[in-house]
């Protein structure tokens, strides 16, 4: 059946075969969402619980009649997530917890697709001739264990990596095509939503404030020009530095600066050498993490993600700063928006290393705080693996970063996810993963009251959900194959672009 479809492609350029390629990678995303979201159990994920706490206290604003929860006080705290979801909240308040949870669930699921596909056109906008790129990056981020079970639960960590993704996407357009109205009012109005949605997003304040200057060095060709612009932005956020203060009290963004300045006076040397803790479970909890940090991997297996990890950032890092001294190879616009990937990266890793190293009550430092700049993380890395060898044969390599990814995916879902949360597979599940305080609502209330083991989906539909994923995968990697044997293998060079900047 496969070799029937493949031969209705092979009449199709490199350009089709990548669009279907990329295609079937979002329905490959989509069906990993749904397994994560019915195989996770309800209301386990991360702060899950909370989320619904919250979005149902919300919901007593719109239709005080659905009842009254014993808590919720967080309610109003994530305006863009509540209204998000509140419309499919109302419409399954009378169903019963587990139609509703996989509902909402579902929804981020949707979202958490759309965001592969943002970071695709991020990747084709910034390298559209390069396919590792524009084809790895998106999925290098569909295949992150803890990114897919993040957006299969109820939260609004996904909302704010959407609207940050869109952000970028249109960064990255001002950058590579010039002045233009509407990409600034996208780029605007998503840093907004992405504030609204969560904390995790003030990172991009940092970025909204090197962004003149990095425009204003790739927009404008003289010299003279460019040091009047710069001397002119430069006073002009001084001059703002007490309204910004001022604006931030009415947000949280004060109450956490506050909170960071308190954290600044307990033992500032002793918190500041304890920064590489933070640091190592920012990037244990960024790749497997799943539920209350309850599924982890053996300490080997984040050492062997962090090898070409780190490999792949150094030779991104490394390609940049050589091209930048040398200003040659890469176009302007190109160069200026890797310089603005990086700050995001950085911004969003300081800002999350930071407030777990110097407040105590910050917890564990968890690796979704910083998937809002996953869209820059993942091009950079693609790129990193691009510079170290990919280059040599683009479409070839996707299928050494494919298989390995999807080996990986299996190896998380079928040996932790469901051998930590379930007995035997597919059977009850385990009631001790299933313990919440009594605080909970009254509808999660009365669901544990009962003292029932809540049954797993049927284990025909788990067959058929997991048939259809490695079906789903062998196409991919088809595509793949074919996408390497449409076209000879690119000649060495910097990064490709044929757009003039």
């Amino acid at each position: 059946m496969l070799e029937k479809v493949l031969k209705t492609y092979k009449g199709l350029d490199p350009e089709g075969l990548e669009r279907k390629a990329i295609g079937t990678l979002l329905r490959l995303a989509f069906l990993r969402g749904v397994i994560y979201a019915l195989v996770v159990p309800l209301l386990v994920g991360a702060d899950e619980s909370n989320y619904f706490i919250d979005l149902q206290a919300f919901a007593l604003r719109v239709a005080p009649s659905l009842g009254r929860p014993l808590v919720g006080e967080g309610a109003g705290q994530r305006p863009l997530f509540e209204a998000l979801y509140l419309p499919l909240y109302l419409a399954t308040s009378g169903k019963t917890l587990f139609f509703q949870v996989i509902a909402l669930r579902l929804l981020g699921v949707c979202l958490g697709v759309a965001t592969i596909y943002v970071i695709h056109l991020i990747a084709k906008r910034l390298a559209p001739e390069n396919r590792f790129i524009t084809l790895g990056a998106p999925l290098l981020a569909a295949f992150i264990p803890q990114f897919t079970h993040v957006y299969a639960t109820i939260g609004p960590d996904i909302v704010a990596t959407l609207a940050a993704s869109v952000c970028f996407l249109g960064l990255v357009h001002l950058l590579k095509e010039g002045p233009s109205v509407r990409w600034g009012a996208i780029s605007a109005g998503s840093l907004l939503l992405a504030l609204l949605a969560k904390r995790t997003g003030f990172f991009l304040i940092a970025v909204a404030l090197v962004l003149p200057f990095v425009l204003i060095l790739t927009w404008v060709p003289k010299s003279e020009e460019r040091r009047l612009y710069l001397a002119g932005h430069a006073g002009l956020l001084t001059a703002l530095l007490p309204l910004g203060w001022y604006v931030a009290g009415f947000t949280s963004l004060k109450k956490s600066l506050l909170i960071l300045q308190r954290g600044l006076d307990l033992d500032l040397v002793r918190r500041t050498l304890n920064i590489l803790s933070p640091t190592g479970d920012l990037f244990v909890t960024f790749w497997v993490a799943i539920g209350r940090l309850a599924v982890m991997l053996p300490s080997q297996v984040y050492l062997a993600l962090f090898v070409p990890v780190f490999l792949a950032l150094a030779a991104a890092a490394v390609y940049l700063l050589c091209d930048l001294r040398r200003r040659s190879k890469i176009p302007a616009g190109t160069a200026a928006a890797l310089v603005l990937f990086w700050l995001a990266v950085l911004a969003s890793v300081a800002v999350v290393v930071a407030k777990a190293a110097l407040v105590p009550s910050t917890g564990v430092a968890q690796g979704r705080w910083i998937y809002p700049a996953i869209g820059p993380l993942a091009i950079l890395l693609a790129l990193g693996w691009w510079r170290i060898g990919a280059r040599r044969d683009e479409p070839r390599a996707l299928l050494v970063l494919a298989v390995p990814a999807f080996i990986f995916d299996l190896f998380v879902v079928r040996s932790y996810v469901i051998a930590h949360y379930y007995q035997s597979f597919p059977a009850k599940l385990n009631l001790a993963s299933l313990t919440f305080g009594d605080s909970m609502t009254w509808q999660m209330g009365q669901a544990i009251a009962t003292s029932r083991p809540v049954v797993a989906t049927h284990p025909l539909g788990y067959a058929i959900l997991f048939a259809a994923y490695v079906a789903l995968f062998a196409l991919l990697c088809g595509l793949l194959v074919q996408l390497a044997l449409s076209r000879p293998p690119p000649a060495q060079g910097s990064l490709s672009d044929t757009s003039k900047d």
